[in-house]
């Protein structure tokens, strides 16, 4: 059954959090072999280069294995644009690297440089795409 709303959750693009107040980016761990990372939400990222204000991913239930490359020489800071238009951080990708996820058609995804600026958006096409920042 915990397993089955952990998965309920992620779907859904919820977190699980302990009944206690956990700061972001907390781990727990539910069943052997399942974990849900509290991601941080913050406001929209504003910006030359960042998506349009109101800008919101769609409700889409087509996923794309999508691949998102760093194409310069400093890490950059990958975030999701989430339903009610806030940033969603998931990551960040080495200089020259890349980082595959499970997205969904149409969501918009942002790059930002070590200083916080905007390098770019993009919403996720058809396809098995690779987004290149």
């Amino acid at each position: 059954m915990r397993s089955i709303l952990a998965a309920t959750l992620l779907l859904a693009g919820f977190a699980a959090t302990p009944a206690a107040a956990a700061p972001a980016r907390e781990s727990l761990q539910l069943d052997p072999g399942l974990v849900l990372v509290q991601r941080s939400v913050e406001p929209p990222i504003t910006g030359r280069n960042c998506p349009r204000p109101g800008t919101r991913s769609p409700g889409s239930r087509q996923q794309i294995r999508t691949t998102f490359s760093n194409a310069n020489d400093f890490q950059i800071s990958l975030y999701w644009v989430d339903f009610q238009g806030n940033s969603v951080h998931y990551g960040n990708i080495r200089p020259r690297g890349s980082m595959t996820l499970q997205s969904y058609l149409g969501h918009v995804w942002v790059a930002l440089d070590p200083r916080g600026r905007c390098l770019g958006h993009a919403a996720v096409p058809r396809g098995e795409p690779t987004l290149a920042f």
